[in-house]
């Protein structure tokens, strides 16, 4: 439920939860690292492509 502060003349809008996220903080790691390992494949064949 959201609420609202009134502080010093200023109304500020805040969450009690935390929004949920659907992919990792920094993007979509799965898909870089698919996105990296097809490029190393691509430039080395399939021996480049190493974990």
């Amino acid at each position: 439920m959201d609420s609202v502060h009134i502080l010093f003349g200023m109304t500020v809008t805040t969450r009690n939860t935390p929004a949920a996220r659907s992919t990792y903080r920094h993007g979509d790691l799965r898909r870089a690292l698919l996105d990296a390992g097809v490029e190393l494949a691509r430039q080395g064949g399939p021996a480049a492509v190493v974990l």
